[in-house]
């Protein structure tokens, strides 16, 4: 671990070892000015829809949860309740009508590190993995991952369970806002696993892994 905190951190400040793309104000200016250019088509089922399903919160459920499993209620965007073993913690609380930069799994792009956290601490019992904002790849790619992407985090770190989450609560990039969801199905077939394997969270529903 001693390792991984030096190849980050420098006496100049925080840098990223696996890649040295950084994107500067020309390439932001390039990409808004090019959003009304139509996208490649990614996923062909459709992928319009705006907004997750969401259910009414249990509270009963949320103020007495169980002490043998881990509780998860999505929020929103990358915001999570985590319940377990009588303690609360709460995830990158957005709770805006506006997202501003988020320093959560929700930015980070792919990279051989996910695979070292797999082989370093085993299988993990749950893990939370963002599915959204991720067009256009070539801009987003250094801090977003894509669902395929997601699926091959999920397989990196020998998750038992992956929960999606940073996706469906803000219109950040240029993927229809239900794409997420539907491209995660279609990389979960690809990359053979099952369907209880990498769940899509409703908002306000209380899960237990």
């Amino acid at each position: 671990m001693d390792e991984i905190l030096t190849k980050h951190h420098t006496v100049t400040g925080f840098r990223n070892p696996s890649t040295n793309i950084i994107h500067g104000l020309g390439a932001l200016m390039k990409w808004q000015f090019s959003r009304k250019e139509k996208s490649p088509e990614i996923v062909t089922e459709h992928a319009n829809g705006s907004l997750p399903e969401s259910v009414e919160p249990d509270l009963e459920r949320i103020n007495n949860p169980p002490g043998d499993a881990i509780q998860l209620t999505w929020i929103g965007h990358s915001t999570f309740l985590i319940q377990v073993a009588g303690v609360n913690i709460l995830t990158d609380p957005i709770l805006s009508q506006r997202c501003s930069p988020v320093p959560f799994a929700g930015d980070s792009g792919y990279c051989p590190y996910f695979k070292e956290i797999g082989s370093r601490f085993g299988q993990m019992s749950v893990s939370m993995i963002p599915i959204g904002a991720y067009r256009p790849r070539w801009f987003m790619s250094p801090v977003h991952v894509d669902p395929a992407e997601a699926v091959q985090i999920h397989k990196d770190v020998r998750s038992k369970i992956s929960v999606a989450m940073h996706w469906g609560t803000f219109r950040l990039t240029d993927e229809p806002m239900g794409e997420p969801p539907v491209y995660l199905r279609q990389a979960m077939r690809a990359g053979n696993l099952a369907d209880e394997t990498f769940i899509v969270p409703k908002l306000g529903d209380a899960l237990l892994v």
